[in-house]
């Protein structure tokens, strides 16, 4: 997931031109997701008994009205820091500094889902080294 890389997922969403293909990749689903869904690369929905490259661990929205201008990337990563962290260690039942995996997370680009009123973010539970999950991770504390 683009995501999974504060660096990365801030250059992207900063550029108009990768924002458009940020918002082409995030996947109609994402907004269709749920605690415990498993997905795969493209954000759709996947059994948790096939391998998968990630499992949601909470759907939440960013608090702000849908006319409300973009925040900035450094006000969405402090909100996904913050909420992503605390469900991942609910989720899985280790913190991820702890942890072999790491949380990623699904937000509004600040171009076209931004302006449409999409204020939901996605938080996400995935393997360190990108490999497939298969199982959940659900309790797992690994």
């Amino acid at each position: 997931m683009l995501n999974t890389d504060s660096t990365l997922a801030s250059a992207v969403q900063a550029d108009n031109g990768c924002g458009q293909v940020l918002a082409e990749y995030k996947s109609t689903y994402a907004n269709q997701l749920g605690v415990g869904d498993c997905t795969n690369a493209t954000q759709d929905k996947v059994a948790c008994t096939q391998p998968h490259d990630s499992e949601v661990t909470l759907v939440t929205s960013y608090p702000a009205s849908a006319t409300a201008a973009f925040p900035g990337n450094d006000a969405i990563q402090s909100f996904v820091d913050q909420n992503c962290t605390a469900a991942f260690s609910s989720y899985v039942g280790i913190s991820p500094d702890q942890s072999s995996h790491v949380y990623g997370w699904i937000s509004p680009s600040p171009g076209g889902d931004w302006n449409s009123g999409d204020r939901t973010i996605v938080c996400t539970a995935t393997n360190s080294d990108n490999t497939p999950i298969t199982g959940s991770l659900k309790e797992q504390a690994s």
